[in-house]
């Protein structure tokens, strides 16, 4: 970046240098999708570098709904991936609602991805992740930290 420049430039510079360094995985076999980082070989999962303890089932889900972003998953088709149910069960348990609410809890903010298609079932929609939090102490890009004191 050369000098003289504005803030808004620096700004825009840092969001693209964000975006394209965000979703890319520091590890081959990892997958990322934001700060949400899976070893499917280990069966961890990390949001923010801290490992997530899930139940095999609470893995199974998330693993569905990444392998199907944005598509709409029926609680049938949930129960078969997750448990490995046959998909000609009758269904009357709510055992997947439970479950998709766990990993909701588990997941924090970052459960809002996991959204509730009424009377269907369930979608992971990437588009509802929210914008990681600045580390701590880091001041905001393009802010004099001497402005904002009072």
């Amino acid at each position: 970046l050369a000098k003289p420049f504005s803030p808004a430039e620096l700004l825009a510079r840092a969001k693209a240098v964000l975006r394209r360094t965000m979703n890319k995985p520091q590890d081959p076999g990892l997958l990322s999708i934001g700060p949400l980082r899976i070893a499917p070989e280990a069966h961890q999962v990390f949001l923010f570098d801290r490992e997530l303890l899930l139940r095999p089932k609470e893995y199974n889900l998330l693993m569905a709904f990444l392998e199907t972003r944005g598509r709409v998953l029926s609680r049938r088709a949930l129960l078969q991936a997750a448990w490995g149910l046959d998909k000609e069960l009758e269904l009357d348990t709510n055992v997947v609602d439970v479950t998709v609410g766990s990993l909701r809890r588990k997941l924090g903010a970052y459960g809002r991805c996991i959204v509730s298609v009424h009377s269907v079932g369930f979608r992971f929609d990437p588009e509802r992740l929210p914008v990681p939090p600045a580390p701590p102490g880091s001041a905001e890009l393009g802010t004099d930290p001497k402005k904002r004191r009072r």
